[in-house]
């Protein structure tokens, strides 16, 4: 069975645009595919945030999704931030990845040309983060979740890109051969 992997922000309160976008989506999907969803935590944190009020949000979103009807014996669910390999492995991405092509992200010249002080984290995530989302849980796919979420499926293009070969060629062996998920 495809696994696939889905994630959202708490970057607020669920709402309706969250829930006919995505999670009512996901309620029905979870029950004929593999899902992984995941609160990507580290993924709010490349803009202006509140430091206090995100593990709040976190927790209440995790609620929010439960209530709405993710089934946690039919699907996975967690935190981001809770497992340690996102990271480690966003860090190697972003060893290997050249900086053209995180540049040439969509994403990135559109928020960074609305921001006056823009952050590392804005630049290096959608590749080497979302990369790492998907194949620490050997997924098939990426479902992206709203305007904010564009370059998730090309985290790991199937085009022969520079990018994709880089990946591939030189973190082959660390890619895992087991799902966590």
């Amino acid at each position: 069975m495809p696994r696939v992997f889905s994630g959202i922000q708490p970057s607020g309160e669920l709402h309706i645009g969250n829930y006919l976008g995505a999670v009512q989506n996901w309620v029905t999907l979870q029950r004929h595919i593999r899902r992984c969803f995941c609160i990507v935590d580290y993924h709010a944190i490349t803009v202006a945030y509140d430091p206090a009020a995100l593990p709040a949000r976190t927790r209440e979103l995790a609620i929010s999704l439960l209530a709405a009807g993710i089934d946690p014996n039919t699907a996975t669910l967690f935190v981001q931030s809770a497992v340690p390999e996102h990271t480690e492995l966003a860090w190697i991405f972003n060893t290997v990845t050249p900086i053209g092509e995180l540049e040439r992200q969509t994403q990135f010249k559109d928020k960074s040309g609305r921001q006056e002080s823009v952050m590392v984290g804005l630049l290096t995530y959608p590749v080497p983060l979302q990369a790492a989302d998907i194949l620490l849980y050997s997924c098939r796919f990426s479902c992206p979740v709203g305007a904010g979420s564009g370059p998730a499926p090309r985290a790991l293009p199937r085009d022969g890109s520079a990018l994709e070969r880089a990946l591939r060629e030189r973190c082959a062996v660390l890619f895992p051969s087991r799902s966590r998920c």
